[in-house]
């Protein structure tokens, strides 16, 4: 099965590192779906950039379509907390 990345970009500086009440839990119920989709094999990797620029999400689909559809199954992209690019990765266990 290929893999993806998305990367979420918040649209409201502070976001990560103050979130408003209605925020938090939009941001709880998105750990939450990632995590699950961890468990079931679909997410392999997630991460928050430092500078508070992007978080990204590294999971596993079927085609691109189906890519799209959970990229934009992310409660916080729902709820237009963040915007959300997607690509096509390859994974590898060298370094380029």
């Amino acid at each position: 099965m290929p893999d993806y990345i998305y990367l979420l970009h918040p649209f409201r500086h502070g976001l990560y590192d103050n979130p408003r009440p209605e925020e938090q839990a939009i941001l709880a119920e998105q750990e939450s779906h990632l995590k699950r989709a961890q468990e079931l094999g679909i997410v392999r990797l997630t991460g928050l950039c430092l500078d508070d620029t992007f978080a990204f999400v590294i999971f596993q689909a079927e085609d691109e379509q189906a890519a799209c559809e959970f990229m934009f199954h992310d409660p916080a992209v729902r709820a237009n907390l963040m915007a959300a690019e997607l690509h096509p990765l390859q994974l590898s266990p060298r370094i380029i």
